[in-house]
């Protein structure tokens, strides 16, 4: 299989792209994990900020 620049270019795009959106994925389960934890304990944090 012989793969030519232009082909090469948007394997490299799409890779790119994938490694983006996990990142993504990964702040947003980050995130929610985050939520859970401080809607489901009282934080301290919270009386300190209000």
């Amino acid at each position: 299989m012989v793969l030519s620049e232009k082909d090469l270019h948007l394997l490299d795009q799409c890779l790119r792209n994938m490694k983006t959106l996990q990142k993504a994925v990964l702040l947003v389960r980050f995130l929610g994990i985050l939520w859970i934890m401080d809607g489901l304990a009282l934080n301290p944090l919270r009386f300190l900020v209000y």
